[in-house]
């Protein structure tokens, strides 16, 4: 009977956007229960990739049909079996590309198993081999043969191993201790290698010092760039994949991003793919993984990872506080955080996702865990005399839990708080937890011990005096956030309208202009679920959005500048 289950993957010769999947399975019955998975690590809600496969059929070795009919969204149920190996076949629809897809267009091959791999839960334990169909002049990053084959040790690291086929792939290696870093591009030009492996190199130092180590001797940046709009990356233990673009901002105007993104994915190698939630280890395919950790495994590694591009010196602090800036801002502008705990938006990214959902439901994993996190850092300072910081309880916990594949729940994590602290700061954590909190307000004394100031300024015009949002594109200016007190709410704007006229005149981009020119009271007319309605503004209300950019003070008391110091990794004088 086989030991290990075999994957072979191409591009199908007919549809250019089809990937062809054949698995050779071991069987010890006359029937096999076979699954793909529902989601994917790095996305915490439902895929439902099944609805991207068509034409799954079984045979055995002789060629005979066996019986395969679906049991739910994602399961088959294959009958007649009566040898001890069957072929499944199937073709796997790869249109959508991003960090976490499976894609193809026949010029080059991207797939991420986790999205278009079955399994049997049978055999999950089993090593797998894949086999990829491609021009052998093609390159492949992400996976690595050995004795010229590509090995896993079980579905799970399958799972986690997305790669890319391709002619159009370009590489440059560094070492870290005995870490070997791959950075590999896929269609960008004009790649400045020196300055790219100076700063890579700089952060995945700092990150492996303040850890102790890596979980892994080898680890891809695998960087897919595209000629539109694009920031995605999602994490692996041997890799990450990060969409970027437009390709000709990449090291322009995008190259903060670029370092914030892939800084962010290599900490979650520690955090999430190492220091997992009870409720994550291990993974379950088939169904939601709920945890209420959203705030460390997401919140905190989106902090350390512009933090730590500070910490390695390749941010100034300008730069950095400009990172920083923009989580206020997007704190302030979501007034779910007034409506909705951070436990519990957390549990109920499996429930509408990762889009905003209803205005003012929930708040953002990334950015109230993120400001939670800069709380918390300046608290355990404070308790250590600046000695020690958050940093110092994830390295304790990868040590003491991760590396000892032992999931951890929100009493371990306040226990390696107060080991390190001696302090117990359980209640104030979880009133931030389990209650609807304004950062803003909560912030200020942990701003003020950092030497910061975080400056509140009036919006734009349509900001401060409408208090709606718009993003203008196409020409067309369509309303995308309202303050829940501001103008444009009280007369009846909604979220989504798109803004046609202001007493007649054409919005073409240019409402700011408008609402300076007219006085009130003055009309906007709007398109609504293909209605157009005309609302009349008789009065404005003093509630708007305002912008928030915070600054580092030019005079600092000698405390504020050791804990400056400490929390930076920099020294203010």
């Amino acid at each position: 009977m086989l030991k290990q289950v075999h994957y072979a993957f191409s591009i199908n010769a007919d549809f250019k956007n089809f990937v062809d999947v054949n698995v050779l399975f071991p069987v010890d019955s006359d029937r096999l229960t076979i699954h793909l998975p529902s989601w994917r690590p790095g996305r915490y809600e439902l895929g439902n990739f099944s609805r991207n496969v068509r034409t799954l059929g079984a045979k055995d070795l002789q060629g005979n049909k066996l019986l395969v009919y679906k049991k739910d969204r994602n399961t088959w149920e294959i009958e007649g079996i009566i040898r001890n190996e069957i072929i499944i076949s199937y073709q796997y629809f790869a249109n959508e590309l991003n960090a976490g897809s499976t894609y193809t267009d026949g010029t080059f091959l991207y797939v991420n198993p986790v999205n278009c791999a079955i399994y049997s839960q049978k055999s999950v334990n089993l090593p797998c081999e894949i086999a990829v169909d491609v021009p052998s002049q093609w390159q492949i990053a992400g996976i690595q043969k050995v004795n010229n084959k590509f090995l896993f040790s079980n579905f799970d690291e399958l799972a986690d191993s997305p790669f890319i086929a391709s002619e159009d792939l370009i590489n440059h290696c560094y070492s870290i201790d005995e870490v070997e870093f791959t950075l590999w591009f896929h269609r960008q030009k004009n790649i400045p290698w020196k300055k790219l492996v100076t700063d890579f190199s700089k952060f995945s130092e700092k990150l492996i010092q303040d850890f102790g180590d890596l979980p892994t001797k080898k680890f891809e940046f695998i960087i897919l760039s595209l000629p539109y709009v694009a920031y995605h990356g999602v994490e692996h233990l041997k890799s990450t994949v990060i969409t970027l673009g437009p390709s000709h901002e990449l090291f322009g105007n995008l190259y903060s991003e670029l370092l914030g993104v892939s800084c962010h994915e290599l900490y979650h190698v520690w955090n999430v793919k190492t220091i997992r939630p009870k409720d994550f280890f291990p993974y379950d395919f088939s169904k939601e993984n709920y945890s209420q950790l959203g705030f460390i495994y997401e919140g905190i590694t989106t902090y350390f990872g512009d933090l730590y591009l500070l910490k390695s010196g390749i941010f100034s602090i300008q730069q950095y506080l400009i990172e920083l800036s923009e989580q206020f801002q997007k704190h302030a502008d979501n007034f779910g955080r007034f409506n909705y705990s951070l436990a519990d938006s957390s549990i109920d990214t499996w429930v509408d996702g990762y889009v905003p959902g209803i205005p003012a439901r929930k708040v953002s994993i990334y950015t109230e865990g993120c400001l939670l996190a800069l709380w918390l850092d300046n608290k355990i300072l404070a308790a250590s005399e600046n000695k020690e910081n958050l940093q110092s309880v994830m390295s304790l916990i990868y040590r003491t839990y991760g590396k000892q594949k032992i999931g951890i729940d929100l009493s371990i994590f306040i226990d390696s708080i107060t080991e390190i602290t001696k302090s117990d700061f359980s209640v104030e954590l979880k009133r931030f937890l389990f209650y609807p909190t304004d950062f803003i307000n909560e912030l200020s004394t942990t701003l003020t011990d950092l030497g910061l100031e975080l400056i509140q300024t009036d919006g734009t015009s349509s900001e401060k005096l409408l208090g709606i949002k718009t993003n203008h594109s196409a020409n067309s200016t369509y309303i995308t956030n309202i303050h829940p007190q501001g103008t444009g709410a009280v007369c009846g704007l909604n979220t989504g309208d798109e803004l046609i006229a202001m007493n007649g005149a054409k919005i073409k981009g240019d409402l700011d202009k408008w609402l300076s020119y007219f006085s009130i009271p003055f009309d906007i007319t709007v398109i609504r679920n293909n209605q157009v309605l005309s609302i009349k503004i008789e009065n404005i209300s003093l509630k708007g959005f305002s912008k928030y950019q915070l600054k580092l003070n030019e005079q600092l008391t000698s405390n504020q500048k050791a804990r400056f110091n400490s929390w930076t990794g920099t020294s203010k004088k």
